[in-house]
C-alpha cells in the first residue's frame, strides 16, 4: 500500500492507469501538480468507479465530482501473469486505492475504499472469463482503438456491467 509523501518507485507521463496487487486495484492519476481543492475533492467528493464491457475491451471508468471527469482505463488481462489469476480464486473481496501523484513521483493524497462483495465477485467472474477467450492484446489494442473512435469516456457507461459509488452524494 502507497502512503502519503512516497515515491511510487517508477517513471511515468501524466495520466491515468491502474495496477493490481494482492486483491488492491491501484487507480494512479499523475498530474504535474495537486492543488490543495483537487486534492481535498478527490479525497471527500463522491467518486464513481465502473467497470465496462465492450466486445474484448474490458476496463474501469472513473468519476469524481468536482475534480475528475469521466476516464477510462483500459485492461487487458491477456497482459496479466498466473499470479493475476491465482489471486482471483481467492475467496477475499477486492479493494481499491485511488493514488494522485505529482511530476516527481510522488504520492500526494491517497483513498482508499472496498468493492461491495457483489462487485468483487462480478469482477472476479468476468475477467476469469477473459483469460481462455480467443483474442491477443494486439486484438485488444486494435478494438479499443476503434471505441475510442467512436466514445468519448462518458459514453462508455452503456456498457457497465457495474457502478460502484463511493463518498458524499
Amino acid at each position: 500500500m502507497y502512503q502519503k509523501g512516497e515515491n511510487i518507485g517508477f517513471e511515468s507521463m501524466d495520466g491515468i492507469w491502474t495496477d493490481y496487487r494482492d486483491h488492491v486495484w491501484y487507480f494512479f492519476i499523475k498530474d504535474r501538480v495537486w492543488v490543495g481543492e483537487e486534492r481535498h475533492n478527490a479525497l471527500h467528493n463522491q467518486m464513481s468507479i465502473s467497470f465496462f464491457s465492450k466486445g474484448c475491451v474490458d476496463g474501469f471508468l472513473l468519476e469524481i465530482e468536482d475534480c475528475l471527469e469521466t476516464s477510462d482505463i483500459p485492461l487487458c488481462v491477456k497482459d496479466a501473469d498466473a499470479s493475476f489469476f491465482d489471486t482471483l480464486e481467492e475467496k477475499k473481496d477486492e479493494s481499491w486505492a485511488l493514488v494522485l501523484v505529482d511530476e516527481d513521483g510522488i504520492v500526494a493524497a491517497i483513498r482508499n475504499g472496498m468493492f461491495s462483495k457483489e462487485n468483487s465477485d462480478m469482477l472476479k467472474q468476468l475477467l476469469w472469463k477473459r483469460k481462455d477467450e480467443g483474442y491477443t492484446s494486439e486484438n485488444f489494442d486494435a478494438a479499443y482503438d476503434k471505441i475510442m473512435a467512436l466514445y468519448e469516456p462518458y459514453q462508455l457507461e452503456q456498457f457497465n456491467q457495474f457502478v460502484q459509488k463511493e463518498g458524499r452524494k
